[in-house]
C-alpha cells in the first residue's frame, strides 16, 4: 500500500468558529518520489542527495528524501490517482 498525500486549504470564519475546508489544490509529491530527485551525487567529502532541476542551473541543492518543492513531478511511469 503506498501513502499518497495531497494539498489542501482551509478558511478560518471571521467569527473565529472551526475551520471551513476550502479545496484540494493536488497531490503533493515529495523528492523521493520526484522525477528529478537524484541519490548519491558525488561530491567532494562523500555523495548527497540533490534535485537534477537545479543541478542543471550549476546550484548544489541537497535535499532530503521527505523534502518537497513546488516544481516536483511524479516519477516517469508514476500517475495520480
Amino acid at each position: 500500500m503506498k501513502k499518497i498525500e495531497f494539498i489542501e486549504s482551509y478558511r478560518i470564519p471571521d467569527d473565529g468558529g472551526d475551520y471551513q475546508w476550502d479545496d484540494n489544490h493536488g497531490r503533493l509529491i515529495r523528492c523521493e518520489d520526484c522525477r528529478f530527485f537524484k541519490r548519491n551525487i558525488p561530491c567532494i567529502g562523500g555523495q548527497y542527495n540533490g534535485c537534477e532541476m537545479w543541478l542543471d542551473d550549476g546550484n548544489e541543492i541537497r535535499v532530503m528524501t521527505d523534502d518537497y518543492c513546488s516544481k516536483a513531478l511524479p516519477k516517469e511511469g508514476e500517475q495520480d490517482e
